[in-house]
């Protein structure tokens, strides 16, 4: 046998071991991946977990779009021991669990918890990011036990990533991320422990998952991953935002668009754009690909429409802003909000703070509320603002993920003739023809 096949035993074996306990050391003691991911035993509703996922609009209903073909498997990364101080950006050596069967990611809930299964205040130890990707170590022609095995990222980039707000995705009625049994996942991420005092984590992540025939029968279309990131394609994508730019009396900076400091997080001045040097007042591209082109695990790309957009910012963040550009015509399509809050419920306004986050959400949106059609070759601009009212912040960061369903036309067409809005149901990040 292969490393890894001995490895799936291993884990079926240990899968048989915890269906009898495994709910039950959840409970009192260090988390534990449930064991469902690799078959269909203890299978747990995919229902909503606060009152925004529960909307009887625009919220998350899998429970009765899919019925018992949706699974809600946990899984875990760890114990990870973070040393005092510890502030490292890591990769797993090793591949991460994921469903061991054809089907589609529906839902996806990350955390960051301790030996007792609480979720530590950001001050003392915070999920800075995580990344969630496919890898694998074969050949498109190579082949496992389960077949095939497709080497391709899902979509364009990572899948999945997390810091601070925890953003739960989660895909409208309908669409879904298609997954094999072959593909392997990776995590990378940064655990920033700001305590003189070790400690043991875990990663956690809760996928809502429809096996393949179910799915198909049910009719759900795939939906791939589209990253967007203000400095996409760099190894170390990150800038510095200073008080008082990008002029004295500032009250936020956008970068690239603006200059934002007076050197980059490498602590050079005019070597990076925006960085001790002008903007260049237009943000951060990303085109997709010509008509019959690839596109990740889309072999010919003929459009579609984008169905879901979230943002990823440091404390101190406000916005991503997110345009679309056509030819010579270009709008805003969706403004991904910092929404800040206090572990003193008192002093928040708005439900759902402190259980569903750390200091800070993003705002994200999906169909029905909202939907944008893509052509060939368009192009989607990024840009990120944060406040420099209250303090220089550094090594900052700006990420979108968008979803993109393939040859879909249900979004709206934002430079079709008399085009004026998206149909947001009240949300204020709406683009302006």
């Amino acid at each position: 046998m292969r490393v890894w096949q001995v490895r799936r035993v291993l884990l079926g074996l240990l899968a048989a071991g915890l269906l009898a306990a495994g709910m039950a050391a959840r409970a009192s003691g260090p988390p534990v991946p449930e064991p469902n991911f690799a078959g269909t035993l203890a299978p747990s509703a995919c229902l909503p977990t606060n009152s925004y996922e529960s909307d009887p609009v625009y919220g998350y209903h899998a429970d009765s779009w899919y019925g018992a073909a949706c699974q809600r498997l946990h899984f875990t990364y760890g114990p990870l021991t973070i040393k005092p101080g510890q502030n490292d950006v890591i990769v797993s050596p090793i591949t991460i669990e994921k469903p061991a069967y054809d089907g589609y990611v529906t839902r996806f809930r990350p955390d960051l918890v301790r030996v007792d299964g609480s979720v530590p205040p950001i001050e003392q130890i915070h999920l800075h990011h995580a990344v969630w990707l496919s890898v694998t170590g074969e050949g498109y022609s190579g082949s496992g036990t389960l077949g095939p095995v497709d080497p391709r990222d899902y979509g364009e980039g990572p899948f999945f990533a997390s810091g601070e707000e925890k953003t739960i995705f989660r895909g409208p009625q309908g669409y879904g991320m298609p997954v094999k049994g072959t593909d392997s996942w990776q995590l990378l991420y940064m655990v920033h422990n700001l305590r003189n005092t070790p400690d043991t984590v875990w990663i956690t992540y809760d996928v809502d998952y429809v096996a393949k025939a179910a799915g198909d029968a049910a009719g759900i279309k795939p939906m791939y991953p589209i990253w967007l990131d203000v400095r996409n394609g760099t190894a170390y994508p990150v800038f510095n935002v200073q008080r008082g730019y990008p002029a004295p009396g500032s009250t936020s900076c956008t970068w690239p668009n603006q200059e934002c400091a007076a050197f980059d997080s490498m602590g050079r001045s005019g070597a990076l754009v925006g960085q001790g040097t002008a903007g260049n007042n237009v943000g951060r591209g990303w085109t997709f690909p010509g008509l019959g082109q690839p596109l990740g695990r889309i072999t010919a790309f003929h459009g579609g429409t984008l169905i879901g957009i979230g943002g990823h910012l440091h404390p101190g963040g406000l916005t991503d802003n997110i345009d679309l550009q056509r030819g010579s015509g270009r709008t805003r399509i969706f403004t991904s909000e910092a929404k800040y809050w206090d572990w003193d419920p008192s002093k928040n306004t708005i439900a759902d703070g402190p259980p569903t986050s750390w200091d800070l959400s993003m705002t994200t949106t999906w169909m029905p509320r909202w939907g944008v059609r893509i052509q060939p070759n368009d192009t989607l601009w990024i840009s990120a603002t944060y406040d420099t009212t209250i303090q220089s912040t550094y090594e900052d960061m700006g990420i979108a993920v968008a979803w993109l369903a393939p040859d879909d036309t249900s979004g709206d067409d934002v430079f079709a003739p008399g085009a004026t809005t998206v149909d947001t149901g009240g949300c204020t990040s709406d683009f302006a023809a």
